[in-house]
C-alpha cells in the first residue's frame, strides 16, 4: 500500500524481488534473492519438521 513506505523502510523480501526484477529489469540479482529465500525457507521447514518429529515421540 506505501509502496515500501519511505525510504523502503516497509517492503519485505517478496516485495523488493518483484521491484529489482520489473521495475530494475534486474532479472538476474532477483532470481539470486528469490533462490537464497527459498533455501532459508527450506531449511527453516526441515527445522521445525524434525522438531515435530522428535517431540511427538515422546
Amino acid at each position: 500500500m506505501t509502496g515500501g513506505g519511505p525510504a523502503d523502510r516497509t517492503q519485505i523480501v517478496a516485495s523488493y524481488i518483484f521491484t529489482q526484477a520489473f521495475r530494475a529489469l534486474d532479472f538476474g540479482y532477483a532470481s539470486a534473492i528469490a533462490l537464497v529465500l527459498l533455501v532459508l525457507l527450506l531449511a527453516y521447514s526441515m527445522l521445525i519438521i524434525l522438531l515435530r518429529q522428535t517431540l511427538m515421540k515422546d
